[in-house]
């Protein structure tokens, strides 16, 4: 994770890449009903692959999210794709089978 001015960085960085729109934030609509009296209602997010990293963009700052069960699952589901999505490079192996080589006698 990052924090302070490396989010901001990440942040200004990853929406010029990305060509943020209008589009992501808040809609100002109410769904499933006002969850507190502090929801904000509907926000339209996007979930993109960036620099090998899931990125989930709400398109303004949240403190949080709530959501059924069917989206729940729906939401993970995206994460876990986009996740597979990307290739990770191979970990280096520490010698015969992965296992670390010992020094000295040769056994």
């Amino acid at each position: 994770m990052h924090h302070g001015d490396e989010v901001d960085q990440a942040m200004s960085t990853m929406a010029a890449l990305l060509q943020v729109g209008d589009a992501l934030g808040p809609t100002g609509r109410f769904p499933g009903g006002k969850l507190t009296d502090t929801d904000k209602g509907e926000v339209v997010f996007e979930v993109v692959r960036f620099k090998n990293k899931v990125i989930v963009n709400f398109g303004t700052p949240l403190m949080y999210i709530g959501m059924s069960p069917k989206e729940a699952r729906r939401f993970g589901s995206l994460l876990i794709q986009k996740a597979n999505a990307i290739t990770e490079p191979p970990r280096k192996r520490r010698g015969k089978r992965g296992k670390r080589r010992r020094r000295g006698n040769g056994k």
